[in-house]
């Protein structure tokens, strides 16, 4: 492509600062409110279903392989027992 060098990168998160702030999405520790977490509010599933019903080993696939924690099966079982 003959690119020498670049200054900048901008990267579409596909959400805004608003989007966490907004009281009532579960997004943020600040805030009262119900654990939503929901990037499209059309989805049923809620993060409050998943850490409610989900298995213990479900829940530490969920940490370990989408927010890539190591310690995972630790954290895991905080959460359910």
């Amino acid at each position: 492509m003959g690119i020498q060098e670049i200054d900048g990168i901008l990267f579409d998160l596909g959400l805004s600062s608003d989007q966490l702030a907004e009281e009532g999405r579960g997004f943020s520790y600040r805030l009262n409110s119900p654990l939503d977490m929901r990037i499209n509010k059309a989805s049923k599933l809620t993060a409050e279903d998943i850490i409610n019903n989900y298995s213990c080993e479900e829940l530490a696939d969920i940490f370990y392989h989408y927010g890539e924690e190591r310690k995972a099966r630790v954290i895991a079982r905080k959460i359910c027992y």
